[in-house]
C-alpha cells in the first residue's frame, strides 16, 4: 500500500517540480503511520491520499486514517535516546506547514504543504 501511495503521488505532482523526493519520503512516512498506528492497518482498512497543486507552485498532502488505532500522536516528538519516531519530527523538517485534524468519527488527517523553492519561483 505505501508503495502504491508513493507512485499516485509522484505522478499527481507537476512536470520536473524539484521536491519529488522529500514528498515521496513525506507520503511513505505518513501513510506508514496512518496503517501502523489506526485501524488503517486492519485487512479491510483504507487510507485516504490527496494530493492538491497551486499554480503558484505548492504541493499539499493530506493523509486521512480510519482512527481507533494505538493513538499515537501525529505529533509526538521523540527524546534523543529513543531509536525510533523520528518520522513525524522529519516530515516537519521537510514542509513549510503542517497540521493535523480530528473527525468527530475519530479519523486523523494530517495535512502538509510545500512551498516551490523561492529559487524555482520564476523559472
Amino acid at each position: 500500500m505505501v508503495s502504491h501511495a508513493r507512485q499516485w503521488a509522484m505522478a499527481a505532482l507537476p512536470p520536473s517540480w524539484p521536491l519529488v523526493d522529500e514528498v515521496a519520503l513525506v507520503v511513505s512516512e505518513l501513510v506508514t503511520n496512518a496503517i501502523r498506528y489506526s485501524a488503517s492497518g486492519d485487512p479491510d482498512g483504507h487510507v485516504l491520499l490527496e494530493v492538491r497543486c497551486g499554480e503558484e507552485g505548492w504541493v499539499e498532502l493530506s493523509v486521512t486514517d480510519q482512527g481507533s488505532g494505538s493513538g499515537a500522536s501525529a505529533r509526538y516528538v521523540p527524546t534523543d535516546v529513543e531509536e525510533g519516531g523520528r518520522g513525524i519530527a522529519l516530515v516537519h523538517d521537510l514542509v513549510d506547514a503542517y497540521d493535523v485534524t480530528y473527525t468527530s468519527g475519530g479519523s486523523r488527517c494530517v495535512w502538509c504543504r510545500f512551498d516551490r523553492p523561492v529559487s524555482d519561483r520564476h523559472q
